[in-house]
Order: C-alpha cells, then structure tokens, then sequence
C-alpha cells in the first residue's frame, strides 16, 4: 500500500516482475556465495495471505470508528508468478555489490562469520563503520543521534 500517486497497492510479486531479486530466507554465506532456502512460493504465499488477514481488519475498524464512507475492496486477483532467481547467488556474478542486512526487531548477527563482534556480541564500530573494510551498520541505536534506530533516522547514518 503507498499514499504515493493517488495511493496504490504495492506487491512483492510486482516488484519482482520490475526487477526486485526475490529469495527466500537466507540460510548461509561462504566466500561470495548467498545460499537461500528454496520455499519461496510457500513464503510469498504466507505473506500474502498474513498481510491481508493482519491489515483488512484493521482498515475496517477504522472505516467503522471514523463513519468514513469507503467504497467495498475489490476482490484481490490471484498471483502466482514467481521469480526464476536460483537458490543460490553469486553476489560477484550477479554484480551486487553491496547488501541492505534487515534483522527485523531484534538484534541478531549470528550469520556474521568475521570477528566484527565485541564480548557481547555486538558490531564493534565508529559511527556504523566497522573495522572490516567494506562492512557498515546502519539502524543501531545512537549512531549519530537518538534517531538512528528508527527507519526515519537511518537515511542521515547511511549517508
């Protein structure tokens, strides 16, 4: 969903047919190599379905409390492309050269197979700059301010 535009719907499927890399979940790295699982269709299927049962209900609890009149949602269509991306990605090959590391809301770095850690397991960094030349962070609390740990603040620390 985007108020962008007139407001729209935004898909993952969509994305994909742009070009947006879909995978599954990463389950390793080794020397260049990401190593996804294979359930992607059975992953984008789950989304869907958890984002439409989670948000509808609240659109409509908030329909109800405003008395806002709201035309009735149109029937969602059925989608089942699917991207033909392999399980496994050269990041070389493929030309990626640098990679957006979403731990969700909690820490965890336990893929992390370079000594970047400190005694309690946290990225030992200056300002999201590690000491492994090329590895940044970014979204953790009080990089450069109280907002660092918040989506709205991240774009000053990644610049």
């Amino acid at each position: 969903m985007s108020g962008a535009d007139g407001g729209h719907d935004i898909h993952l499927r969509d994305l994909g047919r742009r070009g947006v890399r879909l995978h599954g979940h990463l389950e390793a790295a080794d020397d260049g190599d990401l190593v996804f699982s294979d359930d992607l269709p059975e992953r984008l299927a789950l989304v869907e379905a958890a984002f439409y049962q989670r948000m509808k209900s609240m659109f409509d609890n908030y329909i109800a409390a405003t008395g806002m009149s709201a035309p009735e949602p149109e029937p969602t269509c059925r989608d089942d492309w699917l991207p033909s991306e392999p399980a496994r990605l050269n990041l070389e090959a493929a030309n990626v050269t640098s990679v957006l590391w979403a731990t969700g809301y909690r820490l965890d770095f336990s893929i992390l197979d370079i000594p970047v850690l400190d005694e309690w397991n946290y990225p030992r960094h200056q300002r999201g700059v590690t000491e492994h030349p090329g590895l940044y962070a970014v979204g953790l609390p009080w990089l450069t301010g109280h907002g660092s740990s918040i989506v709205a603040g991240m774009g000053r620390d990644a610049e």
